[in-house]
């Protein structure tokens, strides 16, 4: 949506398209239409209100000083901004084999690059950042680990007791969730479209359980199986079995409400009954009183 309120009818079109140009993740997409957005913000407020349709070199190189070359909050690594140039490069071709832009409006470079087929010369946009190799890896030890799920997660206090203060909910399913995560190194949303029926029994001790991720949930539609360690495999059938017998009796409970309710409801109907016969009764009485007075012949009648 632009400053004026009105959607950019193209740009949207082009997320919507981006599956047909390899970008099949709804995150990946997300990703790039939120760093499309931000940069057409910054050509309508630093560059006298170009629209991304206007912009050129000069402006992808202001954009680049704001964004890396500016110490503070707003400075992002070089692996965010090759995101961004991605996402611009696609834009850019899309917008010229739609016909939208003569040709691309960007300086583009021939690099050599490896790929899993060989190396290859490719294009790429000239203010691309170099990879940073020096990105050390950092390793949180399990103990660490199992701190932050108790204490973050399931509401404890780092002694083990429960946390008086913590108003989370589900702390035991989002801490198995995590192991989950954790032992095999499935994808959020991999673990979260996972069915129980599917889940594997629990094999032998110390031995890791095979599951198998159809292409349906797994990132680019290519499906692979995981091993899930035993203990969790344990932790997780037991949430499995505690949430089952929990919805069951809640079940029961629930059933047993509608049964009391229904006869509840069927007793102040036969109460109300019995209180019109009483009163159908008394009335009969005094027109049988009312009969005899005026006629005492008519004793003997009775009335049914």
């Amino acid at each position: 949506m632009g400053p004026d309120g009105f959607y950019d009818l193209e740009l949207n079109r082009f997320g919507r398209e981006l599956d047909g140009w390899g970008v099949r993740s709804m995150h990946t997409v997300n990703a790039y239409m939120r760093d499309l957005a931000l940069y057409c913000r910054y050509l309508h407020v630093c560059r006298s209100g170009r629209t991304i349709w206007e912009s050129g070199q000069a402006d992808l190189r202001g954009y680049k000083r704001a964004r890396r070359r500016t110490d503070g909050p707003e400075r992002v690594s070089g692996a965010t901004w090759n995101r961004f140039l991605a996402a611009l490069d696609k834009w850019a071709r899309w917008a010229v084999s739609e016909g939208l832009l003569p040709a691309v409006p960007f300086r583009m470079v021939e690099r050599t690059v490896r790929t899993p087929a060989g190396v290859a010369t490719v294009l790429v946009n000239i203010e691309r950042e170099p990879d940073e190799e020096d990105q050390r890896i950092r390793v949180m030890p399990y103990e660490e680990y199992l701190l932050w799920r108790d204490v973050g997660l399931r509401g404890q206090l780092p002694g083990g007791g429960p946390d008086p203060h913590w108003r989370g909910r589900h702390g035991e399913r989002n801490a198995v969730f995590a192991d989950v995560l954790i032992g095999t190194g499935m994808r959020l949303t991999e673990a979260a479209s996972l069915p129980v029926t599917e889940l594997p029994t629990i094999g032998a001790p110390q031995a890791a359980s095979p599951l198998h991720l159809p292409a349906t949930i797994t990132k680019r539609n290519r499906a692979r199986t995981v091993f899930v360690p035993a203990r969790v495999m344990k932790r997780l059938h037991q949430y499995v079995l505690k949430r089952t017998t929990k919805d069951a009796n809640h079940d029961t409970a629930k059933r047993t409400r509608e049964l009391e309710d229904t006869i509840r409801v069927y007793a102040n109907h036969i109460q109300v009954l019995t209180l019109r016969n009483h009163r159908l009764e008394e009335e009969i009485q005094r027109l049988q009183e009312q009969l005899t007075r005026s006629d005492p012949s008519l004793r003997v009648l009775r009335l049914r």
